[in-house]
């Protein structure tokens, strides 16, 4: 992957479990957890209903240099688009560069 195609700034974010809001209840709250130049590479897209109401979503595959320790837990976000990561790939293991394959949902 040429690094020139990787022309998005993305924010990686992690999630943090709050013991207790308010409500006694446990929540998750995303925190940064560093920038990354990526290409962003649109695979599918289609649309989902919830509750009733239809909402749009799409599947990406995102390429970047290699991070260690990303995983399916982090979500990133570029130009106020959030993608959830569904699958992680260091393509040879070669330590160089990570593909992710990531959904976006959009409203």
């Amino acid at each position: 992957m040429s690094v020139g195609k990787r022309n998005k700034r993305a924010t990686l974010l992690r999630p943090v479990v709050v013991p207790q809001n308010s409500f006694g209840e446990r929540e998750t709250q995303w925190v940064g957890a560093g920038r990354w130049w990526v290409e962003i590479e649109s695979i599918a897209g289609g649309e989902v209903e919830v509750a009733g109401q239809s909402l749009g979503n799409a599947t990406h595959k995102i390429h970047g240099a290699y991070l260690r320790g990303v995983d399916r837990t982090y979500r990133l976000t570029v130009d106020g688009r959030i993608f959830e990561i569904n699958h992680v790939d260091n393509p040879g293991q070669r330590n160089e560069e990570l593909e992710l394959v990531c959904t976006e949902t959009i409203d």
